[in-house]
């Protein structure tokens, strides 16, 4: 099953999409979680209510039905959501409670390192571009380059 948070269009610093607009942290997220399983993903809570949580991990597993995982706010997306996931299932294995603990530790990190290696992969395929430039000059954000 493929997110329905992919499959969008860049706008600015965040990306419109079919269930509204996500920054790119919360769009890793999103992928983050369907790398870890694919049976989750983020979603949109339609039409929430006054005082409901407009979005929802939700698990979909191959037999039986979908259900939500836990519903969280859109703002408040970001490496809690994974260190959330993390610690359930640690809890589900029987872990002990320290690293149950560390599960936040685990995320941030994890979070942190994809977020570098998107920023470094970005910087590399601007350097491409400019490399291959038949311009003497190139704009980007802002700055001259020549």
């Amino acid at each position: 099953m493929t997110n329905p948070l992919f499959g969008d269009n860049f706008y600015g610093h965040s990306f419109i999409t079919p269930d509204g607009v996500f920054s790119q942290d919360q769009l890793l997220v999103a992928q983050m979680l369907s790398e870890y399983d694919p049976s989750l993903s983020l979603v949109r809570v339609e039409n929430p209510q006054e005082g409901q949580m407009n979005c929802a991990v939700l698990c979909t597993p191959n037999l039986g039905n979908p259900y939500v995982v836990f519903y969280i706010n859109q703002a408040d997306v970001n490496y809690h959501v994974l260190a959330r996931i993390y610690s359930i299932d640690m809890q589900r294995l029987g872990r002990p409670l320290e690293d149950q603990l560390k599960a936040n530790d685990m995320a941030r990190d994890l979070f942190d390192a994809l977020k570098r290696e998107e920023v470094q992969a970005e910087a590399a395929e601007f350097a491409t571009a400019v490399l291959k430039s038949p311009l003497h000059t190139y704009k980007h954000n802002g700055k001259v380059y020549t």
